[in-house]
């Protein structure tokens, strides 16, 4: 996976010599680490001068590599729908469980 690079600007010259900026350089986010609800994922960050020292004083702070996330895609049930697709179901129960609001009543009420 390729690498990006947080904005530091131009190398800079002194005495002549052309000095690189270091910069923090960061990969894609991995997947979250669940596929139902909540969980955690990472990406690689460092920084291109190999010396975290020098990005830290140069850029400032590190961009982070774990956060958070959500992702609903694997769970055994429709989450707009908690209690099912149904002629019978009461919409506006479905409304006040379900993730969405209004939009899952619609979801949930076309049979």
């Amino acid at each position: 996976a390729g690498l990006s690079v947080s904005a530091a600007g131009p190398p800079a010259i002194i005495n002549e010599f052309v000095v690189a900026i270091a910069e923090w350089l960061f990969g894609s986010w991995n997947p979250c680490s669940s596929a139902c609800g909540s969980g955690s994922r990472n990406r690689r960050v460092e920084c291109s001068s190999g010396d975290d020292l020098a990005c830290l004083t140069q850029v400032g702070e590190r961009p982070g590599r774990n956060e958070t996330c959500e992702d609903l895609s694997g769970c055994p049930f429709d989450y707009r729908c908690p209690f099912g697709q149904d002629n019978d179901m009461d919409c506006s129960a479905q409304a006040g469980v379900a993730l969405g609001g209004v939009a899952a009543v619609s979801a949930c009420c076309l049979v």
